[in-house]
C-alpha cells in the first residue's frame, strides 16, 4: 500500500508555515510524517516549533492523528450524551413502555425483551443525570453552537462546503452500517448489555 502524500490537509499544499487558505489558523498542518513536526517539519521533539497556533510545543504526525481520533471520540460521546439528555421523556422507548413515569422516575420493572431493551443501565443513568442537569442542558446547547459559529473563519467557504457535504455522506453512511450492526446483533441473541459493553468499551479504548 502507498503512502499517503506528506501535504497540508486542508489545501494539499507541500509548503509549511504560514500561507494556508482554508486552515482555520492560517497554518499549514502536515499530519502523515511520525518523524516531523506538523506545522514546521522539524526533527526536534518538545518546544520549539515556530508555527504550533495553540503553543509553541512540537506535534508530530503520529501524536496529531491520536489526538484527532481522540477528539473525535470524546466529540461523539458528548453528541451522544447530549442528544440523550435534551430527548423529551414522552418521546424515550422507556416511557412508551410505561416503565418510567413523566418525571422519569422507574414505575415498574421491565418483563420483556421489549422493555427491557428500553430501560437499560445506560437509560438509568441518562434519567439521573437529567435530574441532576435539568434545564441546564439548553444552555450547553447554546455555548455548543455559538463555539461551532465561531470556529467558522476560511476564506475558501465553497471548498469548506464541498469537503462538509462529502463528511456528512460519509458519517450517514457510517451511521447506517452502525445501526445496522446492532440489528444483526439483536438478532444472533447478543443481549442489550452485551451491545452497550461493548460500545463503550470502543470508545474508551478497551481492547
Amino acid at each position: 500500500m502507498a503512502t499517503p502524500q506528506n501535504v497540508c490537509m486542508y489545501c494539499k499544499s507541500t509548503q509549511y508555515g504560514p500561507g494556508c487558505p482554508i486552515s482555520p489558523h492560517g497554518i499549514h498542518v502536515h499530519p502523515n510524517d511520525s518523524k516531523k513536526c506538523i506545522y514546521c517539519s522539524s526533527y526536534s521533539i518538545g518546544a520549539g516549533c515556530p508555527y504550533n497556533p495553540f503553543n509553541n510545543i512540537h506535534v508530530h504526525g503520529v501524536d496529531f492523528n491520536q489526538m484527532v481520533r481522540d477528539s473525535v471520540e470524546h466529540t461523539i460521546t458528548a453528541g451522544y450524551l447530549i442528544k440523550r439528555l435534551s430527548e423529551s421523556i414522552e418521546d424515550t422507548a422507556a416511557f412508551k413502555n410505561g416503565i418510567i413515569d413523566i418525571n422519569g422516575n422507574k414505575i415498574k420493572e421491565p418483563v420483556t425483551i421489549e422493555e427491557k431493551a428500553s430501560y437499560t443501565t445506560l437509560d438509568s443513568y441518562i434519567l439521573s443525570l437529567r435530574g441532576v442537569v435539568g434545564p441546564k442542558i439548553d444552555l450547553v446547547n447554546g455555548a455548543l453552537y455559538l463555539e461551532k459559529q465561531d470556529m467558522v473563519n476560511v476564506n475558501d467557504y465553497h471548498t469548506l462546503y464541498e469537503n462538509e457535504m462529502k463528511f456528512t455522506k460519509r458519517i450517514k453512511k457510517t451511521i447506517k452500517e452502525f445501526n445496522t450492526i446492532i440489528s444483526e446483533a439483536y438478532q444472533n441473541g447478543l443481549s442489550t448489555t452485551t451491545i452497550e459493553k461493548n460500545i463503550l468499551d470502543q470508545f474508551i479504548g478497551k481492547k
